[in-house]
């Protein structure tokens, strides 16, 4: 079920029991009901990773991208139009818990989203998706094609804590 208006619309994850009778924990992903849910893993402890993208918020000592404002990406007429900074996000749930063990944001000034994670032997979380950010955070990049009116695909990898793009 996806709750929705005429111009916003949100990400939620619920955990149901193991025979589906009841809900253990739900919860809404993201601010202002303006955000989206793409994807899902868990890891041998159980904890859960969702990603996708929106208004999102870092919990403090997770990675988060510097603040920033989406210049105007292209006119009509008289009228301007800028794409909203919506985030890439990751967010980890302890296994009992719809309590964030960390949110981090990643992505550039304009629109980031992450479509697809998994997770590596030693606990990373790798993640791909695309962004419309020509300011998208690079650690060793191939040269960075996207622009603030074409999107790109990016691959990035998080550390098990949050903390810092590797």
């Amino acid at each position: 079920m996806l709750f929705r208006s005429t111009t916003t619309e949100a990400g939620f994850v619920t955990r149901l029991s193991v025979d589906g009778s009841h809900i253990l924990y739900s919860t809404f992903v993201g601010a202002n009901f303006d955000s989206s849910v793409n994807a899902l893993a868990l890891d041998q402890q159980g904890n859960v990773f969702i990603a996708g993208g929106g208004q999102v918020q870092a919990t403090p000592g997770a990675y988060q991208r510097p603040p920033s404002g989406c210049p105007p990406v292209f006119g009509f007429g008289f009228s301007t139009f800028t794409l909203s900074n919506d985030d890439a996000f990751i967010l980890k749930l302890s296994p009992g818990s719809s309590a964030p063990l960390f949110l981090a944001a990643i992505g550039g000034a304009c629109q980031d989203y992450i479509n697809h994670i998994a997770l590596d032997s030693a606990g990373n979380i790798w993640a791909t998706g695309r962004t419309l950010s020509s300011d998208f955070p690079t650690v060793a990049p191939l040269p960075n094609l996207g622009s603030a009116s074409s999107a790109a695909g990016f691959l990035v990898a998080l550390d098990p804590s949050g903390s810092t793009l590797i």
